[in-house]
């Protein structure tokens, strides 16, 4: 019709006359049947399924992190029952006013007080008086970069963890990359690991290998027994190689089937 070769009654016609019940139910069973026929790694798919699970920020995870995070920046969340997931918090601290200002025009601006607070969107319409915090509200993000200034040191200087699946040391880098777009918003952010071994291997990882990592006690020196940290830029090098550059193919025009 587009090439103005027919008309569209002409193609009613055909549906009609052409397309009948039974000849459609014979073309869906051959589809399925050749759905069914292809190799599909399931086991891949499962995996990919769990791994993006994993990585997703749950309201749980959202709000363990705050409840132990906020104490640190002078906020006292605290639950209005003992199993409860609303919290009260109050008044904000002075020092998170000024980081609230600065952030004012990429997340809103922060109030200096806020009543009873909850992370799960589900339970918001319970009380019209909730107030949902979640990733780019701005007492979370306020929070978020309290703790991380006062940490960065800490980050810098790295930490010493246990792995009782470990015969010998390696050494993991933790990198947080973005993509933007040209107005500078983050279109899609992650997280990557590179584990160099002892024989100055690398590997990539997803961020929870942390989760089979136990921290040492304050003050344990690292073991390093012969290991040698890499250098940023080798590892930064195998980052770009091994994820980035594949991970942003397709946001280049590169067709993905």
């Amino acid at each position: 019709m587009y090439a103005r070769l027919t008309d569209e009654h002409k193609i009613q016609d055909r549906i009609v006359k052409d397309v009948s019940p039974d000849r459609f139910r014979a073309i869906t069973e051959s589809a399925l049947e050749g759905l069914a026929k292809k190799e599909l790694n399931l086991s891949a798919i499962i995996g990919k399924s769990a791994e993006a699970k994993e990585r997703r920020l749950v309201p749980e995870v959202i709000e363990q992190f705050f409840v132990a995070a906020a104490p640190e920046s002078g906020l006292q969340p605290k639950p209005t029952t003992p199993t409860s997931h609303v919290y009260r918090v109050g008044k904000v601290p002075r020092n998170l006013i000024p980081i609230g200002d600065r952030q004012e025009a990429r997340f809103g601006r922060l109030g200096r007080e806020y009543g009873k607070i909850a992370f799960d969107k589900a339970v918001i319409p319970t009380d019209p008086t909730l107030e949902w915090v979640t990733p780019g509200h701005p007492l979370f993000e306020a929070v978020r970069t309290d703790i991380l200034a006062r940490v960065e040191d800490h980050l810098r200087r790295g930490a010493v963890f246990f792995d009782l699946h470990r015969e010998r040391p390696a050494v993991l880098d933790v990198f947080a990359a973005s993509i933007k777009d040209g107005r500078g918003n983050t279109l899609h952010r992650r997280l990557f690991v590179v584990e160099t071994s002892a024989a100055g291997e690398m590997t990539l990882h997803e961020p929870t290998i942390l989760h089979d990592v136990t921290p040492a006690p304050a003050g344990t020196a690292p073991d390093l027994r012969g290991l040698t940290p890499p250098a940023r830029q080798q590892v930064e090098q195998f980052l770009y190689e091994r994820a980035l550059k594949p991970w942003a193919t397709p946001l280049i025009g590169i067709p993905r089937p």
